[in-house]
């Protein structure tokens, strides 16, 4: 069963913020917790993600890709099939453990969303906020540049 969002809690848990300058990521997880279904939390992580693929399987979620954006503020939604590839549980794979990643925004642009979650209209009308706290992530760590 799905739990439906009410509204989008835009709390921002972020524990980036004790990360240090030096460390290198290239995606930002949305996920939260059983007990906090409405919170956004937000973790990074480094994730090698070729261009080809379309599907990302960590043996307990699938992440489709949903669509792709070249500015982090609009989203271009995307309906293709390709290649799927395995990777380990997302959670783990974060700065800080996360129970139940949902989203995965590259600094590429490429955003992928966890199966079940495009189910929850609710939750994917949450999906432009989360890319634009993606991007405030990547702007503080110095990987996006103004264009």
């Amino acid at each position: 069963m799905i739990q439906r969002f009410d509204y989008v809690h835009t709390k921002i848990f972020i524990k980036v913020k004790f990360l240090r300058k030096s460390m290198k990521f290239n995606a930002v997880v949305e996920g939260t917790y059983h007990d906090q279904w409405k919170t956004l939390n937000y973790r990074v992580l480094k994730i090698e993600i070729p261009e080809e693929i379309t599907t990302l399987n960590d043996g307990t979620f699938k992440y489709k890709l949903f669509g792709k954006t070249d500015n982090f503020e609009s989203i271009q939604k995307v309906e293709i099939e390709g290649p799927e590839k395995e990777i380990d549980f997302v959670g783990f794979l974060c700065s800080w453990f996360l129970e139940r990643p949902r989203t995965i925004c590259t600094l590429d642009g490429r955003i992928f969303v966890e199966e079940e979650m495009l189910k929850d209209d609710q939750y994917v009308k949450a999906l432009p906020e989360i890319v634009k706290t993606s991007k405030k992530i990547f702007y503080e760590y110095c990987l996006l540049t103004e264009k």
